[in-house]
């Protein structure tokens, strides 16, 4: 489930559709934080964090990246 979160994330990034992506991240998050435990580690979580990070990306993009690494650390 969380592969197909992070590719779905990459794909709706490449095609500029930062609007699914949002809505996507922001239905998803919170049922990722109900369900896997603080310090959890996943690949898929990480690279997650990866893409929405970096200095083109938007605050949105970076506030929903703090909560994925909040679930990893």
């Amino acid at each position: 489930t969380l592969r197909m979160l992070e590719l779905l994330a990459r794909l709706y990034a490449k095609q500029g559709r930062h609007d699914k992506l949002s809505a996507l991240l922001d239905a998803a998050i919170p049922e990722i934080e109900r369900g896997y435990p603080r310090g959890y580690h996943d690949d898929s979580l990480a690279k997650l964090v990866e893409l929405l990070t970096g200095d083109d990306r938007s605050a949105e993009w970076r506030s929903l990246a703090a909560r994925v690494r909040a679930l990893l650390d």
